[in-house]
């Protein structure tokens, strides 16, 4: 969806520049598709489109007096009390999945690319991969940009041939955009007219009837594949394997999975989709108490720093200062030596101005807020005690977190097997209850 709305976007907005008070750049085609994406996302993050109709499909015995159906004022009560909770908790996520373990997430990585190709930006992408350079590398770099520019003194560059260069490279990368957009869409067609090609029985009939062995060529999944990198495609091919060549046939001839292969309830499809979850769930559970255990140790760090500060006598301050005074001068001439063998921080991997992030007191302030506004309103729609509510806010964290590392690290997001982890859960926790 990204994609789609940078691209219809900028020829929209484009088309109406001479009208505009502003241009239309990048900053503008990130907030069109941001909000694009939000918009289109929405009514399934808020069950719109799945979970509301699922309730009015009940019947009064299945309901049990609850409500089933809810007018236009509940409905936005509803979408109010999920909304706000996801946008806080995001901001903890981004420095986790896009500052520390710089997750690829190839949608967002394509969107960037293209919106760099529309409006003749440098590709972000290509520069964010740049790594330190060594000191000998530094060096090295100075002494060729010192010839560089010596060379470029004697020979200069008109500045008409380097932006009749520039040009060339921007009209190549729209013109591979292009060509990679026709080609793609081609296929699609084809597909959509003749399903046979969408679905290719190399293995043979029988295994592709039986077992569901097919090869299912997608130009939107190549393109997936190129910006998720070789490691992460040959563990889903790998997963592939496992999955429906030994646990699926395992399941069948066992009687765990009695249905067709393709079934979602008694197949078993729907059987290795609780595996692959119990993986993906116990990784993203692991990763998140570490992450936990970090920050509860930064934060005893600080804790202990400020109550050996309030504790330290007035004299050992003036001693602190008269030292930290003599030694200034070596502080100064150390902080180059210290700074390219020192462990960097979050502060020094977040390329973004600290003004314009979120402050900590907000963050946790509105994820406590909202998870109040949440409960209060599905109290009082619904009738579900608050604890069951807080229970499920509590559930959704690490599981925001499986679904945000699948969506960054395979452009893939299991919505439906976070929802079905959820239902087991609460099938314990409210037994009978709808």
């Amino acid at each position: 969806m990204s994609l789609q709305s940078s691209l219809v976007g900028f020829a929209v907005f484009k088309a109406l520049e001479h009208v505009l008070d502003i241009p239309f750049g990048p900053a503008e085609n990130v907030v069109l598709q941001s909000t694009a994406v939000a918009t289109a996302t929405m009514p399934l993050a808020g069950g719109f489109v799945g979970i509301l109709p699922a309730l009015k499909m009940l019947d009064d015995e299945e309901a049990a007096g609850a409500r089933t159906v809810l007018n236009y004022g509940q409905l936005c009560a509803w979408g109010l009390a999920l909304t706000f909770f996801g946008v806080f908790f995001a901001i903890p996520l981004r420095k986790q999945t896009i500052i520390r373990e710089k997750l690829r997430f190839p949608s967002g990585t394509a969107t960037a690319q293209m919106i760099s190709v529309l409006h003749k930006r440098p590709d972000p992408t290509m520069e964010s991969e740049v790594s330190e350079p060594t000191p000998a590398e530094a060096d090295n770099a100075q002494l060729s940009e010192l010839e560089e520019d010596t060379t470029a003194e004697r020979q200069p560059v008109p500045e008409n041939e380097t932006a009749f260069v520039d040009d060339i490279k921007w009209a190549a990368k729209l013109l591979t955009l292009f060509g990679a957009f026709v080609l793609s869409g081609i296929y699609a067609l084809l597909a959509h007219f003749f399903p046979i090609i969408s679905a290719l029985p190399v293995f043979g009939t029988y295994l592709s009837k039986e077992w569901a062995w097919n090869l299912m060529p997608s130009l939107s999944y190549a393109g997936q594949g190129i910006i998720m990198g070789l490691p992460t495609c040959v563990w889903m091919l790998v997963g592939s394997l496992v999955g429906w060549g030994i646990l699926s046939p395992l399941a069948k001839n066992e009687g765990w999975a009695p249905g067709p292969v393709s079934d979602w309830k008694d197949g078993s499809r729907g059987w290795i989709l609780w595996i692959s979850l119990a993986v993906m769930i116990s990784e993203s559970l692991i990763s998140l108490g570490l992450v936990s255990a970090k920050e509860i140790y930064m934060l005893y760090c600080r804790l202990q720093s400020r109550i050996a500060h309030f504790k330290a006598k007035p004299q050992e301050h003036r001693q602190q200062r008269q030292q930290q005074q003599q030694d200034e001068s070596q502080t100064q001439a150390n902080k180059q030596v210290e700074t390219s063998v020192r462990v960097p921080k979050d502060e020094d991997l977040d390329e973004v101005d600290p003004r314009f992030l979120v402050p900590g007191w907000i963050t946790w302030g509105g994820l406590g807020a909202s998870t109040v506004l949440c409960m209060g309103i599905v109290k009082a729609l619904f009738d579900v005690p608050m604890y069951d509510t807080l229970i499920a806010v509590a559930l959704a964290l690490p599981l925001a977190v499986l679904g945000v590392r699948a969506l960054g690290e395979t452009d893939l997001n299991p919505v439906s097997g976070i929802g079905k982890v959820s239902q087991v859960v609460f099938a314990g926790v409210m037994p009978g209850n709808l």
